[in-house]
């Protein structure tokens, strides 16, 4: 566990009364919030859920992340979330860095390296067929692994795994794709 909240919760937990009702729960009742606190419950005049996606703005489990349905109501209702113990600019700067961090990860990373990859299917220099190839592998690690952890990491304020084990991991992964891709067109390029 590695955001702020986390380690607050890991360190004072037995110290919080954790048998309140969710749609009571307000800052007297602990320090910082556990993932109940901003994805489920009534905090900050909010209905209770149990749909954890009620309040989240981005997919960021696909590929390439998207706004989801309704963004800006979901955006709002986890502001209100964090505007129980964060001023408005503190809360207004963190979803600035994070949508930041998601055009990094989709332009930077995601998009040049997929359109890389269509080219070799396009060409017929890899089969039709999923996961039968090093590359496709490699590729979905790319996106799946390290790139979820740099969006996760963002979304959670866990800045080890959105920049150590998110974006530097990319970045690596990203030179290795790069030079299979170009091996692969020069070998494939040359039987043609």
């Amino acid at each position: 566990m590695e955001s702020k909240h986390g380690v607050i919760y890991s360190s004072e937990k037995e110290k919080w009364n954790m048998d309140i009702a969710a749609s009571a729960w307000d800052t007297r009742h602990f320090r910082s919030p556990t993932c109940a606190t901003c994805h489920m419950s009534g905090i900050g005049g909010l209905e209770p859920t149990h749909n954890v996606s009620d309040r989240l703005s981005w997919e960021l489990e696909w590929p390439l992340s998207e706004k989801t349905n309704d963004w800006k109501g979901k955006r709002e209702r986890m502001q209100m979330v964090c505007l129980s113990c964060h001023s408005k600019n503190w809360v207004e700067g963190y979803y600035q860095q994070f949508d930041n961090v998601i055009t990094l990860y989709n332009e930077e990373y995601y998009k040049p390296v997929k359109k890389e990859m269509d080219e070799l299917y396009k060409l017929g220099y890899l089969t039709k067929d999923k996961f039968d190839e090093e590359i496709e592998f490699e590729f979905f690690e790319y996106w799946h692994h390290e790139g979820r952890r740099a969006r996760m990491g963002a979304s959670m304020m866990g800045p080890d795994y959105t920049q150590w084990h998110g974006f530097y991991e990319l970045a690596k992964r990203r030179l290795e794709l790069k030079n299979e891709i170009r091996e692969i067109m020069e070998k494939k390029g040359k039987g043609k």
